[in-house]
């Protein structure tokens, strides 16, 4: 017996907590500060029992969402949690590490190519404005950077006029063939 009266003592206390939620009613309220400004701000009233409970809280807090916050209610941060932050920003930092090393890549990869383009067209212009060997020849060469070289060669052109040539011209960075360019030389 006293075990179902304590019962119903609980079920009462909670249909009262319930009736009391349910009479709350929230509304937006305009004050204007001590600057002039208008501050726009959300407030529960909860009325019951002859008497008005009002809480107040900043607009951009939902009314649904309100909740108070204190310091006596934070946990903190455990050392999983902490282990599992410092886990995904390295990994983050190894992924921005790779980004910069394959852009630094390459850049240097186009580097190479435009330092190799460049030289090529500059060895073909100045092979064009050398006077006019028999084939087969090898034409003088322009200066180059360090670790780069570059030949131009002449060949016949098969059921063609004596007079036009096609030129190979080859640029070698550190010894190892980088880029070969073919044109037509004509003699004028």
């Amino acid at each position: 017996m006293q075990m179902v009266s304590r019962l119903l003592r609980v079920m009462k206390v909670a249909t009262t907590e319930t009736q009391r939620v349910q009479r709350s009613e929230w509304r937006q309220v305009s004050i204007e500060n001590e600057t002039g400004e208008t501050e726009r701000r959300v407030e529960r009233s909860e009325y019951g029992e002859g008497r008005r409970k009002a809480t107040s809280h900043s607009s951009f807090l939902s009314p649904l969402s309100y909740r108070s916050f204190s310091l006596s209610d934070e946990r903190g941060i455990t050392l999983v949690e902490e282990l599992v932050a410092v886990a995904i920003l390295g990994v983050l930092g190894v992924a921005l590490i790779g980004a910069l090393s394959t852009g630094s890549l390459g850049a240097r990869t186009v580097s190479l190519e435009v330092t190799a383009r460049n030289i090529a067209v500059a060895q073909m212009e100045y092979t064009d404005h050398q006077a006019n060997q028999a084939p087969p020849v090898t034409y003088s060469s322009i200066a180059v950077p360090d670790n780069w070289s570059v030949s131009s060669a002449a060949a016949t052109v098969v059921g063609r006029d004596s007079n036009v040539q096609k030129i190979s011209v080859t640029v070698y960075h550190q010894g190892n063939s980088y880029l070969t360019l073919e044109g037509f030389k004509v003699n004028r």
